[in-house]
Order: C-alpha cells, then sequence, then structure tokens
C-alpha cells in the first residue's frame, strides 16, 4: 500500500469519530446536491464506501465507483463526462500519472470534482491548537491553489471553487452549518476542473517566408536574373 493510501485509510478512521462522521455528512451533501444535476454517459466516484450512494445520484447512463485502496488510474473507463475525487488528490506527492489519465479518460469539456480539508481554516486552528477532535486527520501535501495549479497546466479552466463547513465551538469540533458557500474559515474546499477542447496551432513554414524574401534573385527558364 502506497503512502497516499495509508493517509486515506487513516482518514477513514478518523470519519467513524463523531466530529468525523459529521465533516463527512456535510461533504456528502454537498456532492449529492452537485451531482444530482449532472448528465451525460459515464460518471465515475473515486472513493471508498463512504461515497458509495453517490453513484444513485448521478443522472448518467453508466457510473461507477473506483475504490482508491484497492484500485489505481488503469481502472479508468473511457468517456467519463464527470469525476469525483474526494480528498485523494490532497495527499498524492506525484499527480502525473492520474493528470495524464484523466486527459486520456475524460470528455472534452468533461467535469472533475476535487474535495479536501483546508488547514487555513477553522479546521487549521484546531489543528494547531492539538485538539483532540481533530488530531487524526492527515496532513495534506497539496494545499487547494496547489492542486488548481496542476489543473491548470494540464489543459483543465477553473469552473466553480468555494468553502464550507465553518462553526468552530470551543473546545470541540462542531459542525451546524451543512454549507456556507465561500466561508472564510471554511473547513472542507470544493472545486470544479472541466477539460478544454484541444486546440491545434498553425504555424506559417519557414521556407515560405524565404521564398518570398529570396523571389528577385531566383534564375527564369532562360537563364535570365528576375528583376
Amino acid at each position: 500500500m502506497q503512502d497516499w493510501q495509508q493517509q486515506i485509510k487513516q482518514l477513514q478512521q478518523w470519519w467513524q469519530t463523531p466530529a468525523g462522521e459529521n465533516m463527512l455528512r456535510i461533504e456528502n451533501a454537498f456532492l449529492r446536491s452537485e451531482l444530482n444535476n449532472v448528465f451525460g454517459y459515464q460518471a465515475v466516484i473515486v472513493g471508498g464506501e463512504e461515497y458509495s450512494q453517490l453513484t444513485n445520484i448521478v443522472r448518467t447512463s453508466h457510473c461507477m465507483r473506483i475504490d482508491p485502496l484497492s484500485q489505481d488510474f488503469s481502472h479508468l473507463p473511457d468517456k467519463i463526462d464527470v469525476m469525483v475525487l474526494p480528498h485523494m488528490f490532497s495527499f498524492i506527492e506525484d499527480l502525473t500519472p492520474w493528470m495524464q489519465a484523466l486527459l486520456a479518460k475524460l470528455e472534452t469539456n468533461g467535469k472533475v470534482i476535487i474535495t479536501g480539508y483546508r488547514y487555513s481554516s477553522v479546521l487549521g486552528l484546531q489543528r494547531l491548537l492539538k485538539c483532540k477532535a481533530v488530531a487524526d486527520i492527515p496532513t495534506a501535501k497539496h494545499n487547494v491553489k496547489a492542486l488548481q495549479q496542476h489543473f491548470i497546466t494540464n489543459d483543465f479552466q477553473l469552473a466553480e471553487e468555494m468553502n464550507f463547513a465553518a462553526v468552530w465551538v470551543r473546545k470541540r469540533l462542531s459542525l451546524f452549518n451543512h454549507q456556507l458557500n465561500n466561508a472564510l474559515l471554511g473547513n472542507v474546499f470544493a472545486f470544479s476542473m472541466t477539460k478544454k477542447l484541444a486546440t491545434v496551432k498553425t504555424f506559417k513554414p519557414e521556407w515560405q517566408v524565404n521564398n518570398i524574401a529570396q523571389q528577385s534573385s531566383v534564375l527564369n527558364s532562360v537563364g535570365e536574373q528576375n528583376e
């Protein structure tokens, strides 16, 4: 098992605590609202059993869930219209193989939805104060801006971003607000990226430019130089 998979497993264990269960419930509610209006041919959820109910929400011809602890990008189907990647991209050091797989498998204008925990948030403040409720959340290798940049440099464009779930009660994590869009201290980040249409750049051949410049010195058919 790779290091990032160990961290996902650690996160799954935290989701079984009261604070983790609340956080996961809020995130799933957000993802259900996002996927409720998705249409197309193929949808993929890359997540554990905690996200299995999302497969019943998507209005596509086909929807499948890939368990990140036992399957990798080689299991992705073709012609994907929407993919949900909760948390795992925060922990993978080298995202290149996954980016290449997304570019190969995702349809043009296909959507990728990414979620993760923000440490510049109420959650991060509680971690800094060593609050027991959040002590077992693994540390991410990429923050939200770094993840977005990975996608942008691989021909994706940002479609939407928001932060939500931001309520702090002293000595414990309390998540009464199911969603606080663009909350400054939101514990959870979410953003979606769409795959750009591939464009072919055309350049004027260099030989054409040189030919025009030297046209006056070309000899004609009878050996006389053109003026």
